[in-house]
């Protein structure tokens, strides 16, 4: 009798509930040789200046704001970050508001280009390393941001989605060769 390994997609799904055994998978994964950089810990101040749903629904776009603010803690090449405001404008779009989401997407991007910036709501805010906004994740980097998710996700991101963004950060590493710096740009 042989053994046959289910399918990745299959392991997520029965562990849907149970972020703390799928993310140390994630780490053992994406793990390598190298001292971890210095990540502060998650946190979600909804959609920043502005409302987090309707007045009759007051948590209506929170959770796009929610994870555009951990694409923002992670960081990244700069393309990534326009991807991550673009997602932003799609989710908000999906919760029945296309204009809502349109004035958001058109203040993230106003704000990507700003030289006035929200202390601590910049690109890359998580990193206490003096790295620059935009730099390249490495796998080093992907190791510390699953493991600083897997000591504790906030209430209002689901593990879900933590599972799902940590997923995307490993595409963005394989890419990171080929990042562009604002700089550049």
């Amino acid at each position: 009798m042989s053994f046959k390994w289910p399918h990745p997609y299959d392991l997520i799904e029965n562990m849907r509930n149970s972020y703390r055994v799928a993310l140390p998978l994630l780490l053992v994964s994406f793990s390598s040789i190298g001292a971890p950089s210095a990540l502060k810990p998650f946190l979600s101040n909804g959609c920043t200046g502005f409302p987090d749903g309707t007045k009759e629904n007051p948590m209506q776009w929170r959770h796009c704001c929610v994870l555009h603010d951990l694409a923002f803690w992670a960081g990244g090449c700069s393309q990534f970050r326009e991807q991550a405001d673009l997602e932003l404008k799609r989710c908000v779009a999906d919760t029945g508001s296309k204009f809502t989401a349109f004035l958001m997407y058109l203040g993230v991007r106003i704000g990507a280009h700003s030289p006035i910036k929200i202390k601590g709501e910049q690109w890359g805010n998580g990193w206490m390393d003096g790295r620059s906004s935009d730099q390249a994740l490495t796998h080093a980097d992907l190791s510390r941001v699953s493991e600083i998710l897997l000591s504790g996700l906030p209430s209002d991101l689901q593990s879900e989605d933590a599972l799902r963004f940590v997923s995307r950060l490993e595409q963005e590493v394989q890419q990171a060769p080929h990042c562009e710096s604002s700089e550049k740009n």
